[in-house]
Formats: C-alpha cells, structure tokens, sequence
C-alpha cells in the first residue's frame, strides 16, 4: 500500500520541502496508478501534489486525466482549465480539454483547443488530427476550410516521409497467377 493512501479522503500535505527522491518515488506511484487503471488513487496523489503547489500546471492536467478516466468531466475540464491559467501555451493541457469538449458535443471549442494545441507546439500530430476530426463533425466548417486543414496536415506530417514509403515488390501483370493465402 502507498504510505500516502490512508483513511481519509485526501492526505494531509506533509511539509512543502521534500527531497528529490520523495518527489521521484511520488511521480512514480502516480505513473503506475495511471498504468494499471487505479484513477482512483491518481487523483489523491494529484490533489496532494497540487495542495503543495496549487500553480504546478502538470498536476492539474495530469488529474483532468484521471478525472476524464473516471467520467467526470466537469471536475476533468475544470482541472484542464486550471492548467492553462498556469500555463497559458500549454499544448497537451489545449489538446486533451479539446478531447472531453469533443466528448460532450461542444465541437467548436473542441475545434478552438485542438487549434491552440498546434499554435503552441508546431508539429503536435496527434493535437492536428484531433482538429481534422472534430471539423469533420462541426456543421461550422465546410468543405473548404476542411480541406485547406488537410492540406497543411499532409504538407506538414505527410509530404516529409513520403520519400520513405518503399513501392511493392508485387507483380503487377494482371495475368499473373493469384495466390491467396498466408
């Protein structure tokens, strides 16, 4: 059992200076929280860390994910919220409180988030496809303005490794004999 996990719903903040190894072995409960589904003992460890320093702008989006994982989506886009205060071009902050307004239908400032996303960290793919997804859905987009965010998502991740796709070594004849099979 973690020795900050007691009977009380959230630990009392122990004393603000703490070494790095405490810090160390605190982050690496907190992974393993993450990783083996316990959300749950996350979200204590996250409130804890944020009871110390309610500014550390990680701990708040770290805890919109627990949160999110555990169908709270108010408390996770409120914690995400808090993040970007703390860190106003915070990219993955951007991206994942795009992600639970996507979630709960509010695809414009899902689409705004994504957007803000990909200002703050040119190159964040997974925020870009998220924008391309969400217009996808938005009635407020057409055609075009999709089709211009394409273009620039091929232009930008696409066109780099297309020197990297290697042709078929397949016969091409369409006469050849078909073989099927593993």
């Amino acid at each position: 059992v973690h020795p900050m996990l007691n009977d009380r719903p959230y630990p009392a903040p122990r004393k603000a200076k703490r070494s790095a190894v405490e810090i160390e072995e605190e982050r690496a409960w907190v992974r393993f929280y993450r990783q083996v589904g316990q959300a749950d003992n996350a979200i204590v460890c996250y409130r804890r860390a944020l009871a110390l320093n309610e500014k550390y702008a990680e701990a708040h989006n770290n805890l919109g994910i627990a949160l999110n994982l555990k169908d709270k989506l108010e408390e996770a886009v409120a914690s995400y919220r808090v993040a970007l205060v703390c860190k106003p071009d915070f990219a993955e902050a951007y991206n994942n409180l795009g992600n639970v307004l996507q979630a709960r239908g509010q695809l414009d400032e899902a689409v705004e988030c994504f957007r803000k996303a990909v200002t703050s960290k040119p190159g964040f793919s997974q925020a870009h496809s998220n924008l391309l997804l969400s217009m996808c859905f938005s009635p407020a987009y057409g055609p075009e303005a999709m089709a211009t965010d394409h273009r620039e998502w091929n232009d930008r991740y696409a066109r780099p490794l297309a020197a990297q796709i290697k042709p078929h070594e397949n016969d091409r004849n369409p006469e050849r004999r078909l073989r099927v099979g593993y």
